[in-house]
């Protein structure tokens, strides 16, 4: 696939993200060197990111749920 095709649909999936109206929020998780799979550290450390954004709302309880 051409470059141009990917840098056009992240363009848009950013686009998207910053629209994003439903819901209570975004959650950005830099994942980058995780791995949640087979590190049970990596998967705690998401799932405390996820526990502390749902507690200061910034994600849909019903959205994860």
């Amino acid at each position: 696939m051409e470059w141009e095709y990917w840098d056009t649909l992240n363009k848009c999936y950013e686009k998207n993200y910053r629209e994003y109206a439903l819901g209570g929020g975004i959650l950005v998780i830099k994942v980058d060197g995780l791995d949640y799979v087979h590190r049970p550290e990596d998967r705690e450390f998401m799932l405390n990111q996820i526990r502390q954004a749902r507690k200061k709302g910034i994600l849909n309880q019903a959205a994860g749920a």
